[in-house]
Formats: C-alpha cells, sequence, structure tokens
C-alpha cells in the first residue's frame, strides 16, 4: 500500500507541469438543435432568414451564416458562410464577429489568417462574446515564450469564467499555475476549480485529486472529489471510471476494495480508453497483486501523456459553431 501511495503521489505531481488546456465552447447554433430540426422546417427558416437577412437584420445573416457552414437546409459552402457571416459582424453582431475570427483561423473556405482571426476574436471579445473571450484566451496562452500574451490570456479567461464557461474556469486555473509552475495552486485557482467541478467538469476534479491526494488535512476534500468522480464515471466517463478505479485500489478519498477497483477499471477499457486495457493486459499476464500491478502502471507515463501548451497546435482547438 505505501508503494501504491507513494506512485501515485509521484505520478499525480506530473500533472501541475503538464496538465493540458480544454478547448471547448458552450454554444452550439444560435437557434437551438437546429440539426434536429424537419428538413421542410429548415427550408421555411432559410426562406424567413433570406427575407429578414435583405433587412440587414444581423440575427438573421448570422443564422444563414451557421446554415451554410453546416450544410443544413443547402448546400455546405463555406465562403458563402463567411460572406453571410461577416455582413452581421460589420453590422456589430459579436457572435458573427466570433464566427468570421474561427473561419480565419481555421481557414474554412478561405486561407488561414491568424492575424485576421485575432482581430475579430478581440472584437467580438471586448463587446462580451463569452466564446470569443475564450477563443481568444486559447490563442494567448499558446505563445508561451511572450510573457505579455500570457498575462493577458489570463484576464479574457477571467471573464469567460465569470460568464459561466467551465472549460474557462478551468483554464484560468491551470493557466496561473504555470506563471508560478514552483507553486501549488493557489487560492483563487482552487475557487475556479471547485467551481469547474461543481459542474462535473473531469480535468479539473482530477486537478483537485492532484492537489489533495498528498495532503492528509484534506482527506474531507478528496472524498468530495472522488464522490463527484463517482458520478462521472456512473455516467460513463472512461477517465473517471479508471481513476475511480485506482482510488479503490489505493484506499484514497474511498474505502479500500480491489473487487470495486477491478469492476470499475474493467468498465473504462470496455468504453475503450486504452490505459485501461493496457492496465488489464499487464494485469492478465501477471502473478503480481492489484496493488502492485497498480504501481506497475502507475510508474508508465500515463499521468505524464498531457499535451503541453507550447506543443499545441492551432487546428488542435476544437470549438462547436453556434
Amino acid at each position: 500500500m505505501r508503494n501504491l501511495t507513494t506512485a501515485l503521489r509521484i505520478f499525480f505531481f506530473l500533472i501541475f507541469c503538464t496538465s493540458p488546456l480544454a478547448f471547448e465552447t458552450n454554444k452550439t447554433a444560435t437557434f437551438e438543435n437546429a440539426e434536429q430540426l424537419d428538413p421542410s422546417r429548415i427550408k421555411r427558416l432559410i426562406t424567413k432568414y433570406k427575407n429578414t437577412a435583405s433587412e440587414n437584420e444581423p440575427q438573421a445573416l448570422n443564422n444563414l451564416g451557421t446554415l451554410y457552414l453546416k450544410g443544413l437546409g443547402v448546400d455546405k459552402n463555406e465562403k458563402q458562410a463567411k460572406e453571410y457571416f461577416l455582413l452581421a459582424a460589420k453590422l456589430g453582431f459579436p457572435p458573427a464577429m466570433y464566427h468570421v475570427g474561427l473561419i480565419f483561423h481555421k481557414g474554412l473556405g478561405v486561407s488561414a489568417d491568424p492575424a485576421r482571426a485575432e482581430y475579430w476574436f478581440r472584437k467580438a471579445a471586448a463587446l462580451g462574446d463569452v466564446d470569443a473571450q475564450f477563443f481568444l484566451a486559447t490563442i494567448l496562452a499558446s505563445k508561451v515564450d511572450d510573457e505579455k500574451k500570457i498575462l493577458e490570456s489570463l484576464e479574457w479567461f477571467q471573464l469567460a469564467a465569470q460568464n459561466g464557461l467551465v472549460t474557462a474556469q478551468y483554464n484560468l486555473a491551470i493557466t496561473r499555475k504555470r506563471v508560478n509552475p514552483s507553486q501549488m495552486f493557489d487560492e483563487t485557482s482552487i475557487y475556479w476549480l471547485n467551481a469547474a467541478a461543481e459542474k462535473l467538469h473531469f480535468e479539473s476534479l482530477k486537478a483537485l485529486y492532484v492537489f489533495h491526494y498528498s495532503d492528509r488535512n484534506r482527506n474531507d476534500s478528496l472524498s468530495n472529489v472522488v464522490s463527484k468522480l463517482k458520478r462521472i464515471a456512473e455516467l460513463g466517463d472512461e477517465r473517471a471510471q479508471y481513476l475511480l478505479g485506482l482510488s479503490y485500489y489505493a484506499g484514497k478519498g474511498i474505502y479500500l476494495d480491489e473487487q470495486e477497483g477491478l469492476f470499475w477499471i474493467k468498465q473504462a477499457a470496455l468504453g475503450g480508453l486504452l490505459e485501461a486495457r493496457e492496465y488489464q493486459r499487464l494485469f492478465s499476464i501477471s502473478k503480481t497483486s492489484p496493488q502492485s500491478k497498480a504501481v506497475e502502471y502507475l510508474r508508465s507515463d500515463y499521468f505524464s501523456k498531457q499535451t503541453d501548451i507550447s506543443k499545441l497546435k492551432s487546428n488542435q482547438i476544437q470549438t462547436k459553431i453556434k
């Protein structure tokens, strides 16, 4: 048990220096569930939006851009989508500004243009668009050799976090940690991690798990984290299932139970988590105890296999079209 605890402490500590930023916004289509609408309904919407768009109504222009970008009710046409978004953006509509930035950033129907992308993200962010605030912050945070950009990213993450974007809350905490890598999470970072954890955000829960793991004075806090991990695990999240299984093996944040540990790791493996499958493979060919095998597995680089921000490429950033 002492070996398992030591191994967990060592490898969870690595997360502090290597935790990935999350890249996901919280908005879908401006009109909800557009993909689920009946085709005839979409056609009626297109007619309605075109009639309204002719009057330079920005919401209608933005919605038409979304339909063309997704190919809903019309042939997918990224160039046409850009034109509609650009018209709405020039009329001062923040979501359209965000879309124009996204198009130039990802090169959708146009040549990628980082400078123009950042220009439109900044305009939308300044007008309060949460997705633009978050997206701008992630781009700035990826400029690891520019301290000024990193510090500016904190400001935009803060705004998006205050506006309730869970991934911004997590990224704010992680970026604050990277600004001061020699320190543990500060009080502000823990506040935002807890805020995201309340929404059952896995990466935030994992970061809190690391933070509370080695401190005996935080057993109640660790138990609270593990209880939330269990809720996510029961919903089918393979990552939570795997970490929950390890927790049962270690008896950290929950009672020690080998059978429960094996059950949850098996669930994670069945769900396709490669690390859990590898654990099962190693365990099946070994005569050692589950605890010893967990130690051996944790000595692999599972917890250190995190996307370092310095290696992040723009095409890895994923967003949802709103």
